[in-house]
């Protein structure tokens, strides 16, 4: 997915949130640490927790009222992205102990480990459901997998970790199925043709944007064009995707049918 090949995913130890990044190579893990370090000390400001980085398994520190949180230890495996010169000296910096995992112990990390393959396994799933092909695998994990994951509730804490990040449950019905039909509204400084032309394109469902509450659309007829925006209409019952695979399978056309009216 735009070259990327490989996925970091961090799990909040305490509420079991998740948060990703895919990286072009696993050389980019020091750079995705330091971004999540990052959000962490703004995202916990003044509070206390545990979190898990994928293959890490972090302790928060309060430094006080108004403090930002530090990392006092993180747990990972011996992976070279993970002992690289620059990864340990960025935790150095930081005052941040590593604390390596034995060698074939992935269930030293448990936490961490599982919440991996819940996320690619969902992923895995949708886009074999929607008939998406590869080039989304990105865009499905960190913008429809982890979100929905973190709208489920979960043992730990008996809650989802939506509702304990933000006080209120999620709104069912602003959930779709990945890869379903998305009817896009065009604004009106967008239309060419005057008063005759559509307002409306169609597109397929990618998830929900990081950044606030809208959606991610792709729109059918081109290679990577996606819309951001909350003004969709959406048919859970319809995969423009999945219709296009079995066309093709069957007839040889690769043109997608129209979408019918689910019943």
């Amino acid at each position: 997915w735009q070259g990327d090949h490989h996925a970091l995913i961090c799990t909040d130890g305490a509420i079991r949130e998740h948060w990703g990044e895919v990286l072009a190579s696993k050389g980019h893990a020091a750079e995705a640490w330091q971004r999540y370090s990052a959000w962490l000390k703004t995202q916990w400001r003044g509070c206390e927790g545990r979190v898990v980085f994928r293959m890490f398994h972090l302790d928060l520190g309060d430094e006080g009222a108004g403090g930002a949180p530090s990392v006092r230890v993180v747990r990972l495996d011996n992976g070279g992205e993970f002992t690289s010169a620059q990864f340990k000296d960025f935790l150095a910096r930081e005052g941040t102990v590593a604390q390596y995992t034995s060698p074939y112990t992935p269930e030293h990390n448990g936490v961490a480990e599982r919440a991996n393959r819940a996320a690619f396994e969902m992923c895995r799933t949708a886009m074999l459901q929607s008939g998406a092909d590869s080039r989304w695998w990105g865009v499905c994990l960190l913008n429809y997998c982890l979100p929905t994951l973190n709208m489920c509730e979960n043992q730990a804490t008996g809650s989802s970790a939506y509702f304990d990040r933000r006080g209120v449950a999620p709104s069912i019905r602003d959930l779709h199925p990945f890869g379903c039909y998305a009817s896009i509204h065009v604004p009106f400084a967008r239309r060419v043709g005057g008063k005759l032309a559509p307002r409306s394109e169609d597109g397929v469902f990618l998830g929900y944007a990081r950044d606030g509450d809208r959606y991610l659309v792709h729109v059918l007829g081109t290679v990577r064009a996606v819309r951001t925006t909350r003004d969709v209409v959406f048919n859970d019952t319809v995969f423009p995707w999945a219709g296009a695979s079995s066309s093709s399978a069957s007839s040889g056309d690769a043109g997608p049918p129209p979408p019918a009216a689910g019943g």
